[in-house]
């Protein structure tokens, strides 16, 4: 399923926690989150976890389980193309699965 053409456009959301965006469909969002490598910890996806508003592009995990990781750190590297109009949030927890979160991201997002 191809969804909407891609724009062109890429809205780096790394450093947006806790606020909101507008998009249109087609707009790729990307987004960067680190953690402790080696921790057992992790970024897992809460919503939203079916969609129609947006689709997986791309997604890669560097170094979850090096312990030689630089600065004891992976990275977990998210692109999601906004597939529809409308308002969606999203939301990435970090912890280890099971248990409660450490922390999270949050993300709003109208797509015009």
């Amino acid at each position: 399923m191809e969804g909407a053409p891609e724009t062109g456009v890429v809205l780096d959301i790394t450093e947006k926690n806790g606020q909101s965006s507008t998009a249109k469909p087609g707009d790729i969002l990307y987004l960067k989150l680190t953690g402790e490598a080696a921790s057992g910890k992790q970024w897992a996806v809460v919503s939203p976890t079916s969609s129609d508003y947006i689709m997986l592009k791309g997604h890669k995990l560097i170094g979850l389980t090096d312990s030689k990781a630089p600065d004891g750190q992976f990275t977990d590297e998210w692109w999601l193309k906004v597939e529809k109009t409308g308002n969606f949030e999203l939301q990435f927890d970090y912890g280890v699965l099971g248990k409660k979160a450490e922390k999270s991201f949050q993300f709003s997002v109208v797509s015009q």
